[in-house]
């Protein structure tokens, strides 16, 4: 009988956000395609252990304090004012006390000392040592998942190292805007007992070789590259079943809209406020919503590519939002509410004469499907140049928000619409390219891990 191997990913997994969960995903079929192997991951939204679409669910919150991933955000809300004094808190011991990113968090400590009374027979049976059992009989431990690995999943590592799990890191981007002694410090503890190490970029490949030139450091394409899509029988159940097959009568452009930080505080340079930009975004994207329909004669989806954690971060939310300053008929313009599975999402995507995309993992999965896309991002967004840009090789399919210009970006759609048919070709070749690429790291990673 086939083993089946037990792989635990040390960050937050939060399945709400389907790019985190195609980069999971895509783990599982590049380094074990047979389809042998479970993946253990954290969500700091979850309250206890469950077994959810086919993956091991934990509280991140035995692993994690809460308090030191939030990010600072401007607003008056009670849940923006929290987030944002934490990361003034975090930032400020940073600079007066910057040994303190070394000593492991409460929840990791606590974890720790439960995990040795389970190993020593000591601990009291109930339901988080019964799930906590599940992570101590991992066979292997991958990090570096959607870019992550901060010091904090450093001590996690640590940990799971300490109690015999070996480890690699996968898809990470690393950290090139720190430059703390005392958190590089943390990194290289870790890193250096890691069996392999893969950047998704060249951005992090030269940073981690700068500060820790004796590491073998190698390049690979995110994981989430390697997700294989939902196949056309089930696209087009999907499309019945959701009453979508009137829309794809006409030509499709899908959308994946959101408002993440380097919207809301770097691009639309002439609005003054957040709430001003996020303003100023929507109303470019239901002008160009109103283009994409008058001018092309197509329909427009907007796919629910993220609904969470969290209102702030539902694509739905903001697609609303878009579509009631566009007023079109709702059957030339709308949005697809169901929570769909990264796969089914690609799937769909398939189907897209063009994608219009912010969402940088609906643009990895658009390259899988050749689906031609318009790539909508900030300039601080590493990720923009250093994937799309870089990787990909697609910088002209870009169209920089921080100071934008409606008839700029009309032209700049129209443009990819006439192309569409060179860009398919080109992502055939990209898609080619990046999978031999993964293969490849594929094949390194297994025999380090002994597969």
């Amino acid at each position: 009988m086939r083993k089946t191997y037990q792989i635990f990913v040390p960050e937050s997994v939060p399945l709400e956000n389907k790019g985190e969960e195609a980069i999971i995903r895509g783990m599982a079929d590049v380094l074990f395609p047979e389809g042998d192997a479970e993946f253990h991951i954290l969500d700091m939204g979850a309250r206890e252990y469950r077994f959810a679409d086919g993956f091991h669910v934990y509280p991140g919150a035995w692993f994690y304090s809460s308090w030191r991933s939030q990010e600072f955000g401007l607003g008056l809300s009670l849940r923006k004012l929290y987030a944002s004094s934490c990361s003034l808190l975090r930032n400020g011991l940073n600079k007066v006390a910057p040994n303190w990113v070394k000593i492991p968090q409460w929840p990791v400590k606590n974890t720790a000392r439960l995990m040795r009374k389970i190993r020593a027979g000591s601990a009291i049976e109930n339901k988080k040592t019964e799930a906590l059992k599940r992570i101590l009989t991992c066979d292997y431990l991958i990090a570096g998942h959607d870019a992550a690995l901060n010091e904090y999943d450093c001590h996690v590592i640590d940990m799971m190292r300490d109690f015999g799990m070996r480890f690699g890191v996968f898809g990470t981007s690393m950290r090139p805007a720190v430059k703390s002694p005392a958190i590089i410090d943390v990194f290289r503890n870790s890193l250096q007992r890691a069996e392999f190490i893969y950047c998704r970029n060249q951005i992090a490949v030269d940073w981690a070789a700068k500060h820790f030139p004796l590491l073998d450091i190698k390049l690979a394409p995110d994981p989430a590259f390697g997700m294989l899509p939902s196949s056309k029988e089930k696209t087009s159940a999907l499309i019945e079943s959701e009453g979508l097959t009137k829309c794809f009568q006409k030509p499709v452009v899908m959308v994946t809209s959101a408002e993440p930080a380097p919207i809301a505080q770097h691009c639309f340079s002439e609005a003054a406020s957040p709430e001003g930009k996020l303003g100023a975004h929507r109303e470019l994207l239901a002008a160009l919503t109103r283009h994409a329909v008058n001018a092309h004669g197509a329909n427009v989806l907007f796919l629910p590519h993220a609904i969470g954690p969290g209102p702030d971060l539902d694509d739905r939310r903001v697609a609303r939002g878009i579509l009631q300053r566009a007023g079109l008929p709702a059957d030339r313009a709308m949005v697809l509410e169901t929570e769909l599975s990264a796969r089914d999402l690609k799937g769909l995507m398939r189907e897209a004469h063009v994608l219009v995309a912010e969402r940088i993992h609906s643009m990895i999965g658009a390259v899988g499907v050749h689906t031609p896309f318009c790539c909508l991002g900030s300039k601080t967004d590493t990720r923009v140049r250093g994937i799309v840009g870089n990787m990909l090789n697609l910088e002209d399919v870009i169209y920089y928000l921080n100071s934008p210009c409606e008839k700029e970006l009309f032209d700049h759609f129209d443009k990819i619409w006439r192309q569409r048919d060179k860009i398919r070709e080109r992502l055939g070749e990209t898609h080619a390219r990046l999978d031999g690429e993964l293969k490849r790291a594929s094949e390194t990673m297994r025999m380090k891990m002994n597969l």
